[in-house]
């Protein structure tokens, strides 16, 4: 029974697999071949965005005016530098504990609350890192529920991706993987799955797109971050799923289907006559079909024709066609 392909999953056969099947004249008329043992390898694609390992939000322990702002998205900040110049401030606004949590759950990644203390009418740096964001403005007046700034780390990445429900099944923490990003040419980065979420979350709208399938994250380190990814690009990723070592490969078109469903292929016996070979095929590529049972390497294989079986000696050339 042939495996059919699935969307995003690959399957490729070790080295140029094409140039293993020597085609052979067979009687002037006939194509023949040897199968061909070779390594295959099943793959899937996922697509993801990069984040930082951990984002630490930036909040005042309490009510505060902003006075002066000394930093900008994208600027790096050393622990203890001054962030923020500020005053005290009676501000209550009509924010509550769960509306802000409600709002900040639905980003992805929300990161680490961290509650900053006013020191000498400054708030400084908790730690080190390049500043993300900016959540307030000069001469404002904000609470404790409001975000000043989110500060990260950027040269621990990490990439995040939401896979479908009929693909994660083949993914397990450890698998490799190699990465490529759409921002930079021609550069291959490795990376290895550190997680798999234990829950899934639909995603779509069945009213609207008549479709909703469970997605779930899937998390993966990067090993060789050589400072040009960054945080918001996208990245595709590959990852071996399955080996299968040693598989029987043929080109589709020697295999043969009867109407029981039934594959076979016809076999050069050593009466010079076709004979018909039933087999269990499996994995099946793009121009090559695994062979599970019903024939060996050693075999030489008729490409089919009309009224083969009829054909009371085939002569086969032995002389193969250049690689």
């Amino acid at each position: 029974m042939r495996k059919a392909l699935v969307l995003f999953t690959a399957f490729t056969v070790a080295a140029a697999s094409y140039t293993y099947y020597k085609d052979i004249n067979a009687g002037g008329k006939l194509k023949a071949c040897y199968a061909k043992v070779t390594d295959i390898y099943d793959s899937v694609t996922i697509n993801g965005t990069v984040y930082e390992k951990e984002r630490n939000n930036l909040f005042p322990k309490e009510p505060i005016m902003i006075e002066e702002i000394y930093i900008r998205e994208g600027d790096h900040v050393k622990k203890g530098d001054i962030l923020f110049k500020v005053s005290p401030s009676s501000y209550q606004p009509y924010t509550d504990i769960s509306v802000f949590m409600e709002s900040t759950m639905g980003q992805s990644l929300w990161g680490n609350m961290i509650s900053c203390e006013v020191s000498d009418g400054y708030i400084k740096s908790p730690f080190e890192g390049v500043v993300m964001s900016v959540n307030c403005s000069e001469n404002s007046e904000t609470g404790v529920y409001n975000m000043l700034a989110a500060i990260s780390d950027v040269s621990q990445l990490q990439v995040i991706s939401k896979v479908s429900e009929d693909l994660v099944g083949k993914l397990k923490p450890e698998m490799k993987g190699e990465l490529t990003f759409p921002a930079i040419d021609g550069k291959t980065y490795s990376g290895v799955i550190s997680e798999i979420m234990p829950y899934a979350v639909k995603s779509g709208n069945f009213f609207t797109t008549g479709n909703s399938m469970s997605k779930t994250e899937v998390v993966e380190e990067i090993l060789d971050n050589d400072g040009q990814i960054r945080p918001g690009y996208s990245v595709n990723t590959k990852i071996v799923t399955d080996i299968t070592s040693s598989a029987l490969v043929l080109p589709y078109e020697y295999i043969c289907q009867g109407d029981d469903g039934k594959e076979y292929v016809y076999v050069l016996n050593k009466n010079g006559r076709a004979e018909l070979r039933y087999v269990e095929t499996g994995y099946e590529l793009q121009t090559i079909t695994e062979i599970i049972s019903g024939i060996s390497a050693s075999d030489l294989i008729l490409l089919p024709t009309e009224n083969i079986e009829q054909i009371e000696k085939i002569t086969v050339r032995t002389e193969y066609e250049n690689e």
